[in-house]
């Protein structure tokens, strides 16, 4: 197993460039970031989402407005929705005497 990240490259680079890029830009702080990791201990992955620049505008503008990134604006905004949809708020109720049963995921409360 390799100590150094860079010494992983010995198989696949015959010749030791790829090896030697990595140093450089390690050298020059350009290197690859460690894996970023959320406060929950999961690691972090990128989304790529296209939208027309009028949205996007009108994204930057909204996280301008609340005080925050664009990029904690739509995870936070997708997060919400996203909860709304599989997390069961039970905010619709049928009430019996015996029982309270959501409306929404079916649950007994």
């Amino acid at each position: 197993m390799a100590t150094n990240r860079h010494e992983g490259y010995a198989d696949g680079d015959p010749d030791g460039i790829a090896a030697e890029v990595a140093r450089a830009l390690d050298d020059a702080g350009l290197g690859v970031t460690p894996t970023a990791v959320s406060p929950d201990g999961d690691p972090v992955v990128q989304v790529i989402v296209r939208v027309p620049e009028t949205t996007r505008e009108r994204w930057k503008k909204a996280a301008a407005a609340k005080g925050v990134s664009m990029a904690e604006f739509v995870r936070d905004a997708t997060d919400e929705r996203a909860g709304d949809l599989l997390d069961c708020r039970h905010q619709s109720v049928r009430k019996y005497p015996w029982a309270t049963i959501c409306n929404g995921c079916g649950t007994r409360l």
